[in-house]
């Protein structure tokens, strides 16, 4: 129970872009849930806030989650990144698991968007410290 691949969740994402998880309203608002997210120092934050990110991610004492259908310009894809066995279990910025999230996700971008100039402004970590980290 709670037990999903990357593979089941990037299908899952695919359905709700598709409208065939569930109705079409449904599947509208699970985007526009997944859309807002607090919780967006993953996949999202290697995207230019302008562009629509859908995510979730998802925490382990051992591993971290991150999972996103980004509506970029060049068109949409979907990213779903999973990480296991790390040492450290911190709840951080610079986590090893947070780091190899937000690097995959950075090279994803720039694979699309080769010609994007944009990356996240200095600072950035200090608005993803939780009141407990």
């Amino acid at each position: 129970m709670g037990v999903t691949t990357p593979n089941e969740m990037a299908k899952l994402l695919e359905m709700i872009n598709d409208h065939r998880a569930g109705t079409s309203a449904a599947c509208d608002e699970m985007q526009r849930i997944l859309s807002h997210q607090y919780f967006d120092e993953g996949i999202a934050s290697q995207i230019p806030p302008s562009v629509v990110v859908a995510s979730k991610s998802g925490i382990q004492k051992y591993s971290r989650s991150d999972l996103a259908l980004v509506h970029s310009p060049s068109g949409d894809y979907i990213l779903t990144i999973y990480t296991n066995d790390g040492q450290d279990i911190r709840v951080s910025w610079d986590n090893e698991h947070a780091q190899a999230i937000r690097a995959i996700s950075r090279a994803v971008w720039r694979h699309y968007h080769p010609n994007s100039q944009w990356s996240p402004p200095a600072g950035t970590e200090k608005f993803s410290e939780g009141p407990d980290w």
